[in-house]
């Protein structure tokens, strides 16, 4: 059994702290694909500046894609994204920037197929193409504390990851005066 694979009706929430250097077409993360032309389980990736989970069918036959909108990804900044999802149930789709909800839509398929579960390695910052030896769509930029949990992680929960990562203290200057400002976080 290959624990980071993930039927039909399983649940998956993929976390990660990226600051990329280039925004169009660069891998995060990609389950499969090194035996067959499809064959990904799932992909997180970015595209023109929106993020991107996919998938293949069960029958690697079509591609489900479930991106953000307007582009709320820069060169250059961090950014913590996670994704959440119970696999064949298009509707639980959930994908949250810097701990916030963000706006996405099955762009490619309606997310209701059963995806193609594969024993492939996991890829960080590229896939593996079945057809040479070399990664490809390779990242540029910075990857860190990557997570992928086999349940559907809350929103308050991802808020709290995310807060940890962008919040060391709040100083917000409230004493009117004096030599010591209180950090209130």
């Amino acid at each position: 059994s290959d624990s980071l694979g993930f039927p039909n009706g399983s649940s998956i929430t993929i976390t990660v702290l990226i600051r990329p250097n280039v925004i169009t077409s660069k891998v995060i993360l990609s389950k499969g694909h090194t035996a067959g032309v499809g064959q990904v389980n799932y992909q997180l990736s970015l595209n023109e500046g929106n993020v991107v989970f996919a998938f293949r069918d069960s029958n690697d036959a079509n591609w489900s894609t479930y991106q953000t909108m307007g582009m709320p990804i820069a060169s250059g900044s961090m950014y913590h994204i996670a994704f959440t999802f119970t696999f064949g149930t298009a509707s639980s789709a959930a994908m949250f920037i810097n701990g916030d909800l963000a706006t996405g839509v099955w762009a490619l398929g309606d997310g209701n197929a059963a995806p193609f579960v594969t024993t492939d390695p996991l890829w960080i910052g590229a896939q593996k193409p079945p057809t040479s030896t070399g990664p490809e769509y390779v990242s540029n930029g910075f990857i860190d504390d990557v997570r992928i949990y086999n349940r559907a992680v809350s929103a308050a929960e991802i808020a709290r990851i995310a807060s940890s990562y962008f919040r060391v203290g709040h100083w917000p200057f409230r004493e009117q005066g004096g030599m010591t400002a209180t950090d209130v976080s």
